[in-house]
């Protein structure tokens, strides 16, 4: 017999219940050394990795240490991509010069040039601000799509992280309530399991308008009788 409305509206309910607690149980891996917060990280780094020497020009690694804790404490992305900008062009010294041209492929003497003005605070020409423009937009294109590709990387982590937390506790709920646990109660587990963490951002929707629905069919029929 198929479920009428409000018992159907009770299992969406349910379901989308077990996904938000399987993404609750996500959230939890945070505090391990390898957990969800750490994916993306190593896409970021590989991206940027082209100006680890201006980056390495801070003292105590503190750029690397900073980059990664920006990352895995959740900071505002926007946030992030500004500070891994403002410590890059930290770097921006005679020394550096040579890894910044390869890395983005401006002229070399013009870096160089930029490079001492900047450290003696000499005013810069129309023609060097340009350059600085030039490195500017060549940064913050490298940058968004190290941090676009690492929240990507992110996100499809832990909704699979998810889906598997919500198909292990469907088992277990299945298990517990199920006498035998025969091979339909598995797979109806495990098909619960699979649609939680997507069902339930829209659950509480789903819900309503079901029960908007239900409440329109039965005005309807008053109407027709």
């Amino acid at each position: 017999m198929l479920p009428d409305a409000t018992q159907l509206a009770a299992i969406l309910g349910a379901i989308g219940a077990l996904g938000a607690a399987a993404s609750g149980l996500v959230d939890t891996t945070k505090w391990f050394t390898r957990g969800i917060s750490h994916v993306g990280l190593k896409t970021i780094r590989a991206q940027i990795e082209p100006f680890d020497a201006l980056l390495a020009t801070i003292p105590e690694n503190a750029a690397f240490e900073t980059i990664n804790g920006l990352w895995i404490n959740g900071t505002a992305i926007g946030d992030q991509k500004a500070k891994v900008k403002a410590l890059i062009k930290l770097g921006l010294q005679p020394a550096t010069v040579e890894a910044l041209a390869r890395a983005t492929g401006l002229d070399r003497e013009a870096l160089n040039t930029l490079a001492q003005k900047i450290a003696t605070g000499t005013d810069l020409t129309p023609a060097e601000v340009n350059i600085y423009g030039h490195l500017d937009a060549i940064l913050s294109a490298v940058i968004d799509a190290a941090y676009e590709k690492a929240d990507q990387h992110y996100r499809n982590a832990a909704k699979l992280l998810a889906a598997a937390i919500a198909v292990v506790l469907a088992l277990v709920g299945g298990y517990a309530v199920s006498t035998p646990f025969d091979t339909k109660h598995l797979l109806l587990a495990v098909l619960v399991g699979l649609v939680a963490t997507p069902l339930a951002p829209v659950t509480k929707d789903l819900t309503s308008a079901l029960s908007v629905a239900v409440q329109a069919s039965g005005k309807l029929r008053a109407l027709v009788q």
